[in-house]
């Protein structure tokens, strides 16, 4: 899906103009990058992480995908909401392009609806995005499988008042459950 109401010339959020265009060009090189493979996703740590002066902690309680559906939280002038959680061996965009999770391993997706609640332009980054298990574990986002679904959108500007779905994505070992996402490293989404 593309959401077409993108504009290309206005500065990112806080920033001024030539520093927002300098920032969306080095985002291009990044881009090319993760669509050849140069970066996969692996543990971050067994630590629940430090957040600035707060200790995140993990719950020591089952909890299944689905229990994320309809879950929110805000990151920057976003809302973010689960429309639903689910695993998959395979990723796919649709029109050909799809990978594979290794044997033992699968794809922990999270279909979000995004909307621009702010007043200018934005981009939805899902950089700095973890999910926590409760033993602790902590794993990075697979961006490499965000671009594969959603790689003619993924770093579009997303205007004011606009909705766009996209997806988290986590490759980790069968079996894994994630207590919470810290999405973007800003915000915890939580099972509702």
């Amino acid at each position: 899906m593309r959401h077409t109401s993108m504009s290309a010339t206005d500065p990112l959020p806080g920033s001024a103009g030539r520093f927002g265009r300098t920032a969306r060009v080095l985002a291009i090189p990044v881009a090319v990058l993760v669509a050849i493979g140069g970066y996969t996703a692996a543990p971050v740590s067994a630590d629940p992480g430090v957040f600035g002066s707060e200790r995140r902690t993990a719950s020591s309680e089952s909890v299944p995908m689905s229990s994320f559906n309809g879950s929110s939280t805000s990151v920057g002038p976003f809302r973010v909401e689960v429309e639903v959680a689910y695993t998959d061996s395979t990723v796919t965009d649709g029109m050909g392009t799809h990978a594979t999770a290794p044997s033992g391993m699968t794809y922990y997706i999270y279909r979000l609806n995004v909307t621009n609640e702010g007043s200018s332009p934005a981009i939805f980054d899902s950089h700095g995005t973890r999910g926590h298990t409760p033993d602790g574990t902590s794993y990075a986002n697979d961006v490499e499988a965000e671009v594969t679904v959603a790689w003619d959108y993924f770093w579009d500007e997303i205007n004011p008042g606009v909705t766009v779905t996209t997806h988290l994505m986590f490759l980790a070992p069968e079996g894994t459950e994630f207590s919470y996402v810290e999405v973007s490293g800003q915000s915890d989404l939580r099972p509702s």
